[in-house]
């Protein structure tokens, strides 16, 4: 009588565990379909190019989508007559202004700082005769 309860629990216990192997394996296609898919998107993405700043998007934000969708069929016939410029060119181009705009905006304030280290050193020198 004891060994016959062994033995239904260790056939219930095979059972569960059984599913628990198919569940693990539903888990695990479903798991490398998703990364399969983010990776897709990830290369959708990479091949989109740069998105504009957040500011030009809000302009868009209250147009109906038909209006949105004829806007956008204008811009893809003319951009067909740029089909012949690199993408990652235009994106390293926009990229290598704005860091050109920091940097120029940066000596702007280091030049102003250098000043200022003159107009101290000036009237420290002046104080100090």
């Amino acid at each position: 009588e004891n060994l016959e309860k062994l033995k239904t629990s260790d056939a219930q216990y095979q059972k569960d565990l059984q599913e628990s192997h198919e569940e693990q394996e539903k888990l695990l296609n479903k798991r490398s379909m998703c990364i399969q898919k983010r990776e897709d998107y990830m290369r959708k993405i990479q091949e989109l190019g740069s998105l504009p700043p957040a500011a030009e998007l809000t302009a868009y934000t209250r147009k109906s989508i038909p209006a949105l969708m004829k806007k956008l069929e204008e811009i893809n016939k003319k951009l067909k007559a740029y089909s012949h410029v690199n993408k990652k060119a235009f994106d390293q181009y926009v990229n290598f202004s704005e860091q050109r705009d920091e940097l120029v905006k940066r000596r702007t304030e280091v030049e102003q700082g250098g000043e200022k280290v003159k107009e101290l050193i000036k009237s420290l020198d002046r104080k100090k005769d």
